[in-house]
């Protein structure tokens, strides 16, 4: 709802925020090199989800790289699905006539198929962009009826609290970092 304060509109439009969706992967392929990450993780799910947020996940999938100076192959993960599966949400909400505005929080040039897909088709649909501290993308900009960049402030004063009481359920501990 403050990032929804941030959106720059007319003074006649009105909206009201009515779901949030997150979309992210596990990151179990920590759970031997930094198991506290992993559990930062759920605890962090835990409480977006203890608002009311919705979790909407992809996966990471192994993947094999050569060095760049040497050639060595190594293996990292890479994020699947989680630009797919925001595209389709858009797309559904809009099929189902279940929004007037979406707000995209992102930098990633990804979503402008959606973006454009949204504009061509549901013109009554406002698309927003938020964009994160420092990843402003003005290519992505011009597929937007508006935007914003969230400011280091703005990160500040959304913090969960040390302790949050979900409705059902055990306390969430907040840990030092997430």
């Amino acid at each position: 709802q403050a990032l929804l304060s941030q959106i720059p509109r007319r003074p006649d439009e009105q909206y009201t925020l009515e779901k949030v969706y997150y979309f992210t992967a596990r990151i179990s392929h920590y759970q031997r090199s930094d198991p506290q990450k992993v559990m930062r993780q759920k605890v962090y799910h835990r409480a977006i989800e203890s608002t009311g947020v919705e979790i909407i996940e992809g996966m990471f999938r192994e993947k094999e790289l050569g060095c760049h100076n040497c050639g060595q192959p190594y293996r990292t993960h890479e994020e699947k699905m989680t630009d797919v599966a925001i595209a389709c949400k858009a797309l559904e909400l809009c099929y189902k006539n279940e929004t007037d505005a979406i707000v995209f929080v992102t930098g990633d040039t990804d979503q402008i198929p959606p973006l454009q897909y949204v504009k061509s088709h549901f013109s009554n649909v406002k698309r927003v962009v938020a964009f994160p501290w420092k990843r402003v993308n003005r290519e992505l900009r011009l597929y937007a009826d508006s935007d914003v960049s969230l400011s280091p402030s703005s990160y500040q004063s959304n913090q969960f609290p040390d302790t949050i009481i979900p409705a059902q359920g055990k306390p969430i501990t907040k840990p030092p970092t997430w």
